[in-house]
């Protein structure tokens, strides 16, 4: 099989993997990568963790962001921002899914700008279409996650998921892409730093 060259073959690649899932395997794959993530992570009331609001067919974070609540851990959301042509996040937190309001392009992002400081963050969900076996993560494009990873203040810890069919060997990166620190999947838990 040729497998894609370029980062936009890999991204029509990918996203024809995850839609060709069956819709019951996605779904119960949404309940078991945050049984994963929960055992990775133990949520607790003094942690900061960010997460997002699946959208389409995206892996859904949303049992884990439920545990998290319950716990009453502090939960941020990132608001996606343009600023001079570059995509900036800002994260809010919200404790409830009603709080979340869809945007022109499609995302569900907190209101109003309530943003903590990024060193404030102890671990982040980050979504992508792929992610490969050194934990370089494959987004949509926009580079929203790299800009805010490269901050040097950010300290969280990275934790990419997606679904397993959309885990690969190696990914084409560039020098401004940033690497996680664990991948999950509906299967199991890729510790990069370990192998």
């Amino acid at each position: 099989m040729n497998l894609p060259a370029t980062k936009e073959n890999w991204r029509r690649y990918l996203i024809e993997r995850r839609d060709g899932m069956e819709k019951t395997h996605r779904q119960a794959a949404h309940g078991t990568c945050s049984q994963f993530l929960s055992e990775l992570i133990s949520p607790k009331a003094d942690m900061t963790i960010a997460v997002y609001a699946a959208m389409g067919t995206e892996l859904d974070p949303a049992p884990f962001v439920e545990i998290c609540w319950k716990v009453g851990a502090r939960v941020v959301f990132p608001q996606t921002r343009f600023e001079n042509r570059t995509c900036r996040l800002y994260f809010s937190p919200t404790t409830t899914w009603a709080a979340l309001i869809p945007t022109r392009r499609g995302l569900r992002e907190p209101a109003g700008i309530d943003a903590v400081v990024p060193a404030e963050i102890d671990l982040m969900v980050i979504p992508g279409l792929g992610f490969d076996l050194r934990g370089a993560r494959l987004g949509y494009g926009a580079a929203c996650y790299d800009h805010f990873l490269a901050d040097p203040t950010v300290t969280a810890k990275r934790v990419g998921i997606g679904y397993q069919v959309c885990i690969v060997d190696h990914l084409p990166t560039e020098s401004h892409d940033q690497f996680m620190d664990y991948v999950v999947t509906e299967q199991r838990v890729y510790d990069i730093n370990r192998g």
